[in-house]
Formats: C-alpha cells, structure tokens, sequence
C-alpha cells in the first residue's frame, strides 16, 4: 500500500478518534448537567414539602415569595413564618428526601432569632456507609429572612458521579477500546517502517554485491577471450 495512502487513513482515523472523544466527553458532561438539574428540582420539591408540614404543624401561612432559595450548588435555605422545632424538622427532611429517592448525606440548620445565629442541627446520612464526615463550618446566615432553616449536601458531586455509574462505565470502556485501537495502529506503522527499513537495506547490500560481480564477470569474458588463456587448459579453469 502506498505511504500517502496510508498517511491519509491514519489522518483520516485520528480525526474520527478525536472526534469520538469529543462527543463522549460532551455527552458525560451534558448527562452530568441534566442530573444535577433533576437533583435541584427534586430537592426543591421534598423542602417545600417540608416547609408546607411545619406550617400545617405551626398552622400558619407559608411566604408567598422567596420561600426556597439555593444559594450555591449545595446549599439551600427555606423561608418560613413560624419557628422551627429542630427535631421535628430533622424528621420531615427525612421522610422527604426518603419519598424521592434523594439517598445523600445532608446537614441542616436553624436561625435562632434571639442568638441571631445559625445553630447547627445535625448531620444526617442516609446511605449505608460508615464513613466519618467532618460537620461544616461555613454555614452562612441571611439578613433578609427572620423564620428559616439551611439544609446542605456536602456529598453532592459524589451522589451525582455515583447515579451516573453506567455512563461513566460506558465512556470508561470506550476510551479503553480507542486506546487499544490507537496502540494497535501505532504498533502497525511500526512494524510496516521496520519492514521498509529491511527492504532497503538488502536492496542496498544486493546493489553492492551486483556491482563487483558483474565487474568480475567483464573481467573474467574479457580474460577467456585471450588466446593464451584458452589455449591453457590450467589458467582457463
């Protein structure tokens, strides 16, 4: 096959190898995108659950505005008119994220009004490992709400990861195949430019050896073409 036939092909299949590449790290990266947006809408729905059972409890009227506000990508804060009873509302999270199927460590805390504080609640796993966890520091309050809890998802990003484990085990295997056919087309360019070198060099060597055997072979018609020579049958030979 012809080198520029075969530059082509390689130029041809990295492209297509790129291109794979591309659109499988687009396609992790948008599944990735559309699970933490299911993620954020089901916790909305189980915290307004929540505020609407502590103001059925309270019996009073929930805010028409504001009520759930996520201020960072795990950490949410829900706006109530009424105070919170921290066990009672422990047990409503629960239960909540429980019914839809959010199966991540959580952590939530209550605005105290007469401390101006955030007092912490309580760490609450709800998966089965027995990991250690680290209780946060940097609960941020809010001046523009009076009645209020926080909840965070400090195991957000690895609850995520953890419900993606097909696509993430199918892009694993597919960039393992691409790397295997990638070693394979190198192992072959390199066996065809060993191939090329071993030609060239018994080309050459057969060159060389052609040039002083036909050289020997005019010598050697020139020298029988001498009458001496064929008249002695010992220097003929």
């Amino acid at each position: 096959m012809p080198n520029n036939t075969i530059r082509l092909i390689l130029i041809l299949g990295s492209l297509a190898i790129a291109g794979i590449l591309f659109f499988q790290a687009f396609w992790v990266i948008k599944t990735f995108d559309t699970k933490e947006e299911d993620f954020n809408q089901q916790v909305m729905i189980a915290l307004r659950q929540v505020a609407e059972k502590i103001a059925d409890y309270n019996q009073t009227d929930l805010p028409k505005n504001n009520l759930i506000q996520r201020r960072s990508s795990n950490y949410y804060s829900v706006n109530v008119n009424s105070a919170i009873d921290a066990n009672i509302l422990e047990d409503f999270l629960i239960r909540s994220f429980n019914e839809l199927s959010i199966h991540t460590d959580f952590e939530y805390a209550v605005y105290d009004c007469a401390s101006d504080n955030l007092v912490y609640g309580n760490y609450c796993s709800l998966t089965e490992d027995d990991d250690t966890y680290e209780r946060s520091e940097d609960l941020p309050k809010f001046d523009d709400l009076i009645y209020y809890f926080v909840v965070k998802f400090p195991s957000r990003k690895s609850f995520l990861i953890n419900d993606m484990r097909v696509t993430v085990l199918i892009s694993v295997l597919s960039f393992l195949a691409i790397a295997s056919f990638m070693y394979a087309i190198w192992f072959i360019v390199r066996q065809k430019q060993l191939t090329d070198l071993q030609k060239d060099f018994i080309n050459n060597m057969t060159h060389e050896f052609k040039t002083p055997i036909a050289s020997i072979k005019i010598a050697s018609g020139v020298l029988m073409g001498a009458d001496q020579v064929a008249d002695d049958e010992r220097l003929s030979k």
